[in-house]
């Protein structure tokens, strides 16, 4: 009973080793190689296993280049001298362990790693097999790859001056940051600075570099627009970022309903809008300037006085009449007070009048001389006019009118009103 157990239990072992027995169906030479599994100072070997044949050089190519990782970290750490020199800067030693986890990204950047080719190799064997329990068959591969003291010397030179570069140009950046000038910097630097942030396989500069990407990203929505001056039809203006004069060559998204030909042109380290003011006397007349900086909308608002400047003379209120007449040639005689309003201080004069009311179908007009004001404010217009027919036509509670103004400058405006008005009649 006792053998019998025993022979059960030598089966139970022995049927899963015989049913994963594999054999030999193919190679790449007669023997196998003496240097397989062997690594010295000159050389070493990798091993993989995979489906196809393709697939096994693929991970031997892989763990060749993980290989060259592992030893230029390991063989930098090492050095007293180098620990102490990068530990000045970051303490980038203490971290080349994560270095040398990062094949597939940051050891790709490094120049020795590029040239890894199996034509490179010492020697190559593969073998493929079959599994019978399985009927399966899959390959093995090995390589011997050359890698020598003085490649182990040029590839951590080659990883110190990479890993210098980034360095130094993140530093730059940083740099920079405190004193450009000119916006385009932002966008630009945030850009350049994604290699750099794929690159750094260390917390400490990673975190650098994607605070200075995050600080660019900000400073895009602090611009400001400032004003340096304004007067009809130019207003000047500079960009600043924390305080600091700064420039853009983009140009603003420029819209109006009272201004027309609107652009911007450089001026003096800042800008000038320049427009044709069509504005509406009254009314809030503005231009509204838009520019985009990294996605972030930066607007202002520029508001304007179309009378700022010019000769601005209105009617208004209430006109008085007082009528005389008529006498024996059917002709009476108006003696008109129409309110003027001036916006400014220029001096102004009213040359030509035409009054007509409607109720009447009579109308005052003529040349007028001597009609002189100056200031701001309220003056009175006061002139005497021939009407011919003072009887009632039709109901009206508006006349309306036209003066010819001229300012200083001797150009003449002609402005156009409606207003209420009194008559007054005497002697009727």
């Amino acid at each position: 009973m006792k053998r019998l157990l025993t022979l059960l239990l030598l089966l139970a072992v022995a049927l899963p080793a015989s049913a994963q027995k594999e054999k030999v169906v193919e190679r790449s030479a007669k023997k196998a190689p003496a240097w397989l599994g062997i690594s010295c100072p000159d050389y070493f070997t990798v091993s993989a296993t995979a489906p196809t044949l393709d697939q096994a050089q693929k991970q031997c190519l892989t763990d060749i280049r993980q290989h060259i990782i592992t030893s230029i970290a390991s063989n930098i750490t090492s050095e007293e001298k180098l620990y102490q020199e990068q530990t000045a800067r970051n303490g980038v030693v203490s971290l080349l362990n994560s270095y040398a986890s990062e094949v597939g990204t940051t050891g790709a950047s490094m120049p020795y790693l590029c040239d890894i080719s199996l034509s490179r190799a010492l020697g190559v064997y593969w073998e493929r097999r079959f599994v019978k329990q399985e009927k399966s068959y899959y390959y093995i591969y090995h390589v011997q790859y050359p890698f020598t003291d003085a490649d182990r010397s040029a590839a951590i030179a080659a990883f110190r001056a990479l890993d210098n570069e980034h360095l130094e140009r993140l530093e730059q950046l940083e740099e920079q940051f405190e004193t450009f000038t000119d916006l385009s910097f932002l966008d630009q630097t945030a850009a350049a600075l994604n290699p750099l942030i794929d690159y750094f396989f260390d917390t400490d500069r990673r975190n650098r570099a994607v605070n200075l990407q995050q600080r660019c990203r900000q400073a895009c929505g602090e611009v400001a627009i400032v004003p340096d001056s304004a007067s009809l039809g130019c207003y000047c203006y500079h960009l600043a970022l924390h305080g600091r004069r700064v420039t853009s060559d983009r140009q603003p998204r420029l819209e109006s309903d009272y201004a027309t030909n609107l652009r911007v042109v450089p001026l003096d380290g800042g800008y000038a809008l320049l427009y044709d003011e069509a504005g509406i006397e009254g009314e809030e007349n503005f231009i509204t300037m838009t520019y985009t900086f990294g996605g972030r909308r930066l607007q202002h608002r520029v508001v304007f006085d179309p009378t700022e400047g010019k000769l601005a003379v209105r009617p208004f209120g209430t006109v008085e009449i007082d009528a005389f007449g008529p006498g024996a040639d059917s002709v009476a005689t108006w003696r008109i007070s129409v309110p003027l309003r001036s916006n400014n201080d220029t001096r102004f004069e009213v040359r030509h009048v035409d009054i007509r009311v409607p109720e009447f179908g009579a109308a005052a007009q003529g040349s007028l001389a001597g009609y002189a004001f100056e200031g701001k404010g309220v003056h009175t217009l006061r002139f005497t006019a021939s009407v011919p027919q003072v009887t009632p036509a039709r109901r009206s509670v508006l006349l309306n009118g036209t003066l010819s103004i001229v300012g200083a400058d001797g150009r003449q405006t002609d402005v156009r009103f409606n207003l209420p008005y009194r008559l007054n009649f005497t002697n009727r």
